[in-house]
């Protein structure tokens, strides 16, 4: 089984108290097993289980970001690309000691395919229409179907739709 470690964040580990196992986002379990991998918590407060993700930010700071004069946002993902292409992914890496290409190459073939279903991220949320056949998330009003009025439901909330 594949691992993914993570830096305890909240979408992934609801609480993680300092010697003890720590306790996941079901919803997060769930994307984890659709997905075909295993969480793993990084123990609190150790750093050091998470350098190699921390040197590599360190590594772009450093050596793309640092007095780096970009006009625009949109100007950046080229000028990251060219660095990549350039700089970054040609240059000989310092714990491989293979060029970060090259290596990807490698272990490319040993990628497997995305879920022929790509996982629902949808937010589920009890509510219950009102007489005037109205529900409210947040501080918005929806209109349901007059067959909904009065009764118990669940929204299934996404970032640019609503659904009952």
């Amino acid at each position: 089984t594949v691992k993914v470690m993570l830096d305890n964040l909240k979408t992934g580990v609801l609480e993680h108290p300092l010697g003890l196992p720590p306790r996941f986002n079901p919803r997060y379990l769930d994307f984890a097993a659709h997905h075909g991998f295993s969480p793993v918590a990084c123990q609190v407060r150790k750093g050091n289980e998470k350098g190699r993700v921390e040197s590599g930010v360190g590594y772009v700071k450093k050596n793309f970001l640092n007095g780096l004069d970009i006009p625009s946002f949109s100007a950046l993902n080229p000028a990251a690309r060219q660095w990549m292409d350039t700089v970054a992914n040609v240059r000989i890496h310092g714990e491989t000691h293979c060029k970060p290409i090259e290596r990807f190459a490698q272990e490319k073939l040993l990628l497997r395919p995305l879920p022929a279903m790509p996982y629902d991220c949808a937010v589920l949320r009890p509510t219950s229409a009102n007489g005037c056949c109205r529900v409210i998330l947040d501080t918005n009003r929806y209109i349901v179907p007059y067959l909904y009025a009065s009764q118990k439901l669940t929204l299934k909330t996404y970032p640019d739709q609503l659904l009952l």
